[in-house]
């Protein structure tokens, strides 16, 4: 039986050679973890919660600071041009080390607690009709949440121009060719990535064995979709999001799987650098975002979100359900 677990795990103790995932412990039947509890859930969830503003801010802003130091010293005479030194190479290093570090840790603690990775980080096949919904959904979602974040501004005009993202979206469009696929690369293709292997990936995961069933996946949905509104640190971008954070979850809901809100992230973040790109140009200079269109975006996201309930994964991918769905003498670890 020792080829149930890994050769590490084996190791350990003999006795682990029969330990069984066993229904009500949160875990899928195809795992065999070295701690079968659910406090094991409760501590990963701690544990990564705490660690996120550890290598978020730390890591990620000790980054920032070598790379702003190496690019501009002048910034230790002049702290009042920070605000302007901020480039392309050090929004790169910064987010790369402090997420990349973040995700690094994820995977470190789902090996070591024995969850699969496809089950830690959420990893199974999606179908095509959530892939669909994704993508529709990546294009109309953050409509909404932009016109809100402009009323936002208007309301308050001291909070323009110093959001972390308004300060990305300097940095998008002051730079050469280089320094912009250097900030694409970090916001298009970085952040959907890392972002959704982290918050709706192994810390979903964690949260969602806290409790049996649906009442486990509300409470990942609930603490995920702020943790990641949160991250943003953005006093007019935060509040916008909340809509795409929890739009983001729903699909991480209803199809089991990350490759969707990869994908939503993805046409998201995308559309957002190009609308951010053309409105630098002079001609866009006066375009406001219309209300009409917001309501669009607001609409086809409700729909989508319905659609993605009906057409879910049936049943819902909790680790209880999967139990339910096997023989009966397999899922007593026969």
């Amino acid at each position: 039986m020792s080829d149930d677990l890994p050769p590490w795990q084996a190791a350990i103790s003999p006795r682990l050679q029969e330990r069984k995932a066993i229904p009500g412990t949160g875990h899928w039947p195809d795992e065999r973890p070295w701690i079968s509890s659910r406090l094991s859930a409760l501590a990963v969830a701690a544990l990564l919660l705490t660690l996120a503003p550890v290598f978020l801010l730390c890591l990620g802003g000790a980054a920032a600071a070598v790379g702003l130091l190496l690019q501009s010293p002048e910034v230790l005479s002049d702290p009042a041009s920070l605000e302007t030194a901020l480039s392309a190479e050090v929004l790169f290093l910064s987010f790369f080390v402090g997420f990349g570090s973040w995700t690094l840790a994820c995977g470190v603690t789902v090996f070591v607690v024995g969850w699969r990775p496809k089950h830690g980080f959420a990893l199974r096949r999606p179908s095509l009709t959530m892939l669909g919904i994704a993508l529709i959904g990546g294009l109309f979602v953050g409509l909404f949440p932009g016109w809100i974040a402009h009323q936002i501004v208007e309301t308050f005009p001291d909070l323009a121009n110093q959001g972390a993202l308004e300060a990305i979206d300097r940095v998008l469009n002051s730079g050469g060719p280089f320094s912009r696929t250097l900030t694409l690369i970090t916001i298009v293709i970085g952040a959907p990535i890392f972002e959704e292997l982290c918050f709706r990936g192994a810390l979903w995961n964690a949260l969602e064995r806290l409790a049996p069933g649906i009442f486990g996946q509300s409470i990942a949905l609930i603490v995920t979709s702020l943790a990641f509104v949160v991250a943003h640190a953005d006093l007019v971008q935060s509040p916008a999001l909340v809509l795409t954070a929890f739009f983001l979850g729903w699909l991480r809901l209803t199809s089991g799987s990350i490759w969707p809100c990869i994908l939503a992230h993805f046409v998201n973040n995308s559309l957002a650098a190009t609308v951010g790109i053309l409105a630098s140009q002079t001609e866009f200079d006066d375009i406001e975002p219309a209300l009409w269109i917001a309501l669009l975006g607001l609409g086809v996201t409700i729909v989508l979100v319905a659609l993605a309930y009906v057409l879910r994964r049936e049943p819902l991918a909790t680790p209880e359900q999967a139990w339910a769905e096997l023989p009966e003498g397999l899922a007593r670890g026969s």
